[in-house]
């Protein structure tokens, strides 16, 4: 794979347990190549803590990028199902449909306490969006733009994301449903991929 100054190589060796990748990463002035090793574990193999995360957020100063986003909570022993980064938070859905989220919380966006139910989520900006199993939604944190005002009686939502300060639903439909900016009112629904 290359794409512009960056190409990786992954490699499985026939018949083990090692994955090996090769990253070259190059800019204008320095290339920096990386290896990496991994062993493969079977798929019976429970991990202690499956989640990782790296960047900033690796320490919890409470000072600009520093807020712990990257330090995974040892409450995450296994179990996870999907994870998602915010500007400052992270979150991850647990296979019992709960939601643990860490890092920065001055908006309310990592107080996912209580959310059950979940089957999708994604960390926007400040913010939090998470599917329910009865396809509705749910968010919360950051709402200076509206991007938590879920829209009443939105229901029958198959997949969602979250950008910068936006939600984005995709109903059974086929239709798309967005928030503007600005804590304006809701798009006009436009049918996706037609």
């Amino acid at each position: 794979m290359n794409s512009g100054g960056f190409s990786a190589e992954i490699q499985l060796s026939p018949g083990s347990n090692i994955i090996s990748a090769v990253v070259t990463a190059q800019d204008t002035s320095i290339t920096k190549t990386y290896q990496v090793t991994v062993t493969r574990l079977s798929a019976t193999a429970a991990l202690p803590n499956p989640v990782m995360a790296w960047g900033a957020g690796a320490t919890n100063t409470g000072t600009d990028p520093e807020f712990g986003q990257s330090m995974v909570p040892n409450s995450l022993s296994g179990g996870t199902t999907a994870v998602s980064g915010g500007l400052y938070h992270s979150v991850a859905l647990k296979n019992d449909g709960t939601v643990v989220a860490w890092g920065r919380n001055v908006e309310g966006q990592t107080n996912t306490g209580g959310l059950s139910g979940v089957s999708a989520i994604a960390a926007g900006g400040d913010f939090t969006v998470a599917l329910r199993s009865d396809d509705t939604v749910v968010a919360l944190g950051d709402n200076f733009n509206g991007q938590t005002n879920v829209p009443a009686g939105l229901s029958g939502v198959t997949a969602i994301a979250a950008g910068g300060d936006h939600a984005v639903a995709l109903k059974s439909d086929g239709t798309v449903a967005t928030r503007r900016g600005n804590g304006g009112p809701i798009s006009p629904t436009w049918t996706a991929g037609r």
